[in-house]
């Protein structure tokens, strides 16, 4: 979900240089809600093999589908085999793609040879922006149009704004320790402040506080951060979509480098 949200400023500078445009997105289903609305057309990937019994057939049929769509121009900002296979089938007039940035692929560079955008600790939204620039000056936008998921948003409409946790993350060597996030909701409780925790099923739950953990599907949690006064993450989507509504977030970095992963905007700190 991060890295969907961070190539979301490039997609707003395209839709800001060129209104009309119709931007599709090759998307896993679990992210697709993070695209919906004006900024794109989500197109979900089938499920990998390893999910699905249908093998391969499923994904060849998607790239067949993404070809009738005869696409004027394309960008793999993954720079690996499966999304430059999709940008390869997919046909467009004009091809441009990054190199990997955590391994170099060269199966991938061999489809569409890869752009150089400058330094290799350049933020993850500077290198899209300036693979997009190659093909047009777009411009930077200050943050990108995020789905304001009205329905979901209503159970926050009343009542006093919530401090949001999101107590899990992507991979154990960006997560901080349930008994850490604990006595954080517990300090901010005594202040009489709402303290509301997120995350999805596996991640941890808290106590004395109104916990959404395992409870809450992926729209449900963005209006939650959209209508926080403050979001709290470790190195995970959330903090992503809260830095794009412009929800002030504190993010807990640990192994990954945030001078290329940092969530993107003046209200973020580290």
């Amino acid at each position: 979900m991060g890295d969907c949200i961070m190539t979301a400023w490039a997609a707003a500078g395209i839709r800001a240089l060129h209104p009309s445009a119709e931007i599709h997105w090759a998307i896993q289903p679990r992210c697709a809600a993070v695209v919906a609305g004006d900024l794109a057309r989500p197109r979900i990937v089938p499920r990998e093999k390893r999910q699905s019994s249908g093998g391969l057939m499923p994904m060849l049929r998607f790239f067949l589908d993404l070809r009738r769509t005869r696409f004027d121009v394309g960008f793999d900002f993954q720079g690996y085999a499966k999304t430059a296979l999709c940008l390869r089938f997919a046909g467009p007039r004009e091809r441009f793609a990054l190199a990997g940035l955590r391994i170099r692929d060269r199966f991938a560079e061999s489809l569409t040879p890869p752009t150089q955008v400058g330094p290799e600790n350049r933020h993850v939204i500077e290198r899209e922006i300036v693979l997009v620039r190659t093909w047009r000056d777009i411009p930077f936008v200050a943050r990108p149009p995020m789905p304001a998921f009205p329905e979901e948003s209503k159970a926050w409409e009343a009542g006093e704004a919530p401090i949001t946790l999101q107590t899990g993350a992507g991979g154990p060597h960006k997560t901080w320790p349930r008994e850490d996030w604990q006595k954080v909701a517990d300090a901010l409780t005594k202040t009489g402040r709402r303290v509301v925790a997120l995350g999805g099923p596996g991640d941890p739950d808290l106590d004395r506080v109104q916990s959404l953990v395992g409870r809450a599907s992926l729209e449900e949690s963005l209006a939650a951060v959209r209508a926080s006064r403050l979001h709290i993450a470790a190195d995970t989507g959330t903090g992503h979509a809260a830095a794009a509504y412009g929800v002030p977030l504190i993010s807990l970095f640990g192994a990954t480098d945030p001078e290329r992963y940092r969530p993107w905007g003046d209200g973020v700190r580290l």
